[in-house]
């Protein structure tokens, strides 16, 4: 899941105009429209890279090793679409906004880089924003609201939000599940950011815990039951909490089963790899005697 936008719509190639359609409906009634998605985000396709991404069956491969795309799959790709804020579009001609096209049933999603088996229902490409689960909907809702209060330069004590529910149980699953969301989210954050600040853009084992706290730039109040005064109370209170966010880190970084909260490498924003295999794969001398090498 990577967020992108893909808009619902029909093009009508005889007014030149899209118009809005139902997700999953591929065609109008008459037929005479073509479904489809538009893309705003240009930045998911780049056509002189990423077509040598496509599958070779996307292509002939003539003698001389060239290839050219066959001629099922030339509109089954991102096409440049032009149009404006009244629906009105053009594959030629430059207009108000840009995007892309691609039209229903999707081959495969450009934004993350996964192809699909036709009988792949669209269902499972996509999901409808009204189709996620109330809890998350909420949460990043109330996180938007009080973020772009702080953008807007409200004051500490107004960044506010009054949220009304007819029961205890609801109040309560939403405020455990919006504590734990941003949780999550904190400590996420603060992994990319130790990451891209590091030296070489490069964290191990010894180095990640202190990463993270420098990134987090936490008070000592913050993680600390008994802030202390002396060195050495300070230097306690941090190593216990660099052990803890360690631990967090690890947890949060193993391979899981969460599809609204992918990890940070699910989401190919880092990349968890072993401290010289490639350097020990290839020295020899240490393999040579192996059988199963052998064979």
């Amino acid at each position: 899941m990577t967020g992108a936008e893909f808009i619902c719509v029909y093009k009508n190639k005889s007014k030149d105009k899209l118009e809005p359609r139902e997700f999953k409906i591929n065609y109008d009634e008459d037929e005479k429209a073509e479904g489809g998605y538009l893309i705003p985000d240009l930045s998911i396709w780049n056509p002189d890279d990423n077509i040598d991404d496509l599958p070779d069956s996307y292509f002939n491969i003539k003698k001389d090793g060239t290839r050219k795309i066959k001629k099922e799959y030339v509109n089954r790709i991102p096409q440049k679409l032009f149009y404006d804020e009244s629906g009105n579009y053009s594959e030629k001609h430059a207009m108000k906004y840009e995007g892309w096209y691609m039209p229903a049933k999707l081959l495969f999603d450009p934004s993350s880089g996964t192809f699909f088996d036709t009988k792949t229902n669209e269902g499972t490409k996509l999901t409808k924003l009204g189709s996620e689960g109330r809890s998350t909907f909420t949460t990043v809702l109330s996180f938007s609201i009080l973020k772009n209060l702080a953008d807007n330069e409200y004051g500490f004590e107004d960044q506010k939000l009054l949220s009304f529910t007819d029961n205890r149980q609801d109040a309560a699953l939403q405020s455990g599940h919006f504590n734990d969301f941003l949780d999550v989210i904190k400590l996420r954050s603060a992994i990319y950011f130790a990451l891209k600040n590091s030296a070489n853009i490069n964290l191990d084992f010894t180095t990640l815990p202190d990463a993270i706290f420098k990134s987090l730039n936490l008070n000592q109040s913050e993680y600390a039951i008994s802030p202390g005064d002396f060195p050495s109370s300070i230097k306690d209170n941090e190593n216990a909490f660099k052990e803890y966010l360690m631990h967090r880190a690890i947890y949060d970084l193993r391979r899981g089963w969460r599809v609204i909260l992918p990890n940070l490498e699910q989401c190919a924003l880092l990349e968890i790899d072993y401290a010289q295999l490639k350097e020990n794969c290839e020295y020899e001398e240490a393999w040579k005697d192996l059988i199963l090498l052998k064979i």
